[in-house]
Order: C-alpha cells, then structure tokens, then sequence
C-alpha cells in the first residue's frame, strides 16, 4: 500500500479551501513519521488510513480546519469558528481518535497471531 495523498486527506477534511497544498503535504510527511514510530510498515495495507488520520489530526492541532465566522473590511477584522475535526485545547481531535482506535486493533491482531 502507498502513502497517502493530499486530495484524500482533502476529501475525508470535506475540502479544507484556504489550506495550501504544502501544508497539507507537511502534514502527510510528519504522519509518515508518526505511523511508522508506532510500528506500522509502508507496505501494510492499513498504513495509507493511519497516515491520513494522523495528517488530518495535525491539520486540525494547528487549527487549519477552521471557517470564517465573520469579516469587516474597515480596520481589517476576521474572527473564525472550529469545525468539524478541528483539535479540542486538549490537543486531541476526531481524527487522532480514530488513529488511535485503528491502531489499537492492529496491535492487538499482531499479538494474537504471535501467540498462536
């Protein structure tokens, strides 16, 4: 299984508009980083849906994943509003959650082979 790509961690972030490709593609390379420090192979085949978790959990840590509330021309003023999947001030978000389920089940299917 390959990495994953910036349009698919667009799609499941429902577009993100105003976020840069590069940051996007920053946020895949420091997941890559992430997934493989916890024991997860290139080449496995859940590696791409961690990989995309984890870059969607620090899109939203770093409040990229963010609508604008309100605009003001005069004297520049622009307030946003969270959205969906964007991280609490606890650091966590829907998306590292599902990372850490997803790979919950994959270790504990590694120790269950490795016993029998």
């Amino acid at each position: 299984m390959a990495a994953t790509t910036i349009a698919a961690v667009r799609d499941m972030l429902g577009g993100i508009p105003g976020v840069a490709d590069p940051s996007i593609q920053l946020a895949i390379d420091d997941a890559q980083k992430i997934v493989e420090g916890d024991g997860i192979a290139l080449t496995d085949d859940r590696f791409e849906q961690l990989q995309r978790y984890y870059a969607g959990h620090n899109l939203a840590a770093f409040g990229l994943n963010r609508e604008i509330a309100s605009e003001s021309v005069a004297d520049v003023s622009r307030s946003f509003v969270s959205t969906k999947g964007t991280a609490s001030s606890t650091g966590s978000s829907p998306w590292l959650s599902l990372y850490r389920k997803c790979l919950v089940k994959i270790h504990k299917l590694g120790d269950r082979i490795a016993i029998q």
